[in-house]
C-alpha cells in the first residue's frame, strides 16, 4: 500500500510538470516553481531525470541526458518532439577520443554551436534519432565539482544563447535533488 501511494504521488508530480503545457511561456515562473517543487520531492534519480526531460521537452525539439561514468558518456533519457528516443540507453560515447561530450565534461562548461563533425559526434547524433536542427546546447550537471550528467537541448522557439542562465539554474536545482538523494541514503545507512 505504501509503495502504491508513493507511485501515485510520483505520477501526480510528473503530471504537474507535463500539464504545464503550451502556456509555459506566459507563466514561466509558475512552471519553474512546479519543477522546483517536483525536484525537491523526487524519490529516485529516474524521477529527477524524468522531470528534467519532460519539462524541457515541452520547449525544445530534442532533449537528452547523458550519464558520465567509467570513461564514457551513456544515453540515459531522451525525447525528440516529445516522443521518447528508442534505444537511447544503448548510446555510449567513450571519453578518450574527441567529441562534444568530452569537451563539455573536461571543460566543465557549456557548449553552444553546431555539432562538430567527428566520428563520435556523428554516432551521438545517430543515437538521438538523426540530424540535428542547427545550433545545439550541451551543459554539465555537476555534483561535488565532478560532471555526472550532460544535458543536450536543440530546437525550440527561443534563441538557445538566451537560455543558458535559466538552464544553469535548473541544472543546479537538479544537482541539489541528486545530493538530497545521496544524503537520504547516507542517513538510512547510518
Amino acid at each position: 500500500a505504501l509503495q502504491q501511494e508513493k507511485e501515485h504521488e510520483k505520477t501526480v508530480r510528473s503530471k504537474q510538470v507535463v500539464n504545464a503545457g503550451p502556456w509555459a511561456e506566459r507563466m514561466e515562473a509558475y512552471s519553474i516553481a512546479t519543477v522546483s517543487k517536483a525536484l525537491s520531492q523526487a524519490e529516485d534519480r529516474e524521477e529527477i531525470a524524468d522531470i528534467l526531460v519532460t519539462f524541457l521537452g515541452q520547449e525544445f525539439n530534442r532533449v537528452a541526458l547523458f550519464i558520465v561514468r567509467g570513461g564514457a558518456a551513456s544515453g540515459w533519457k531522451g525525447v525528440f518532439k516529445s516522443q521518447e528516443i528508442t534505444n537511447f540507453r544503448t548510446v555510449s560515447i567513450p571519453m578518450t577520443r574527441p567529441s562534444v561530450l568530452k569537451t563539455v565534461a573536461e571543460g566543465k562548461s557549456f557548449y553552444l554551436g553546431l555539432m562538430p563533425d567527428t566520428p563520435l559526434d556523428k554516432r551521438l547524433v545517430q543515437g538521438m534519432g538523426g540530424e540535428t536542427a542547427g545550433t545545439v546546447l550541451l551543459m554539465p550537471l555537476m555534483i561535488g565539482g565532478r560532471v555526472v550528467c550532460i544535458l543536450y537541448v536543440e530546437g525550440g522557439n527561443k534563441v538557445l544563447s538566451g537560455r543558458i542562465g535559466e538552464l544553469q539554474k535548473l541544472l543546479t536545482k537538479a544537482a541539489l535533488a541528486f545530493e538530497i538523494l545521496i544524503l537520504r541514503e547516507k542517513i538510512l545507512m547510518s
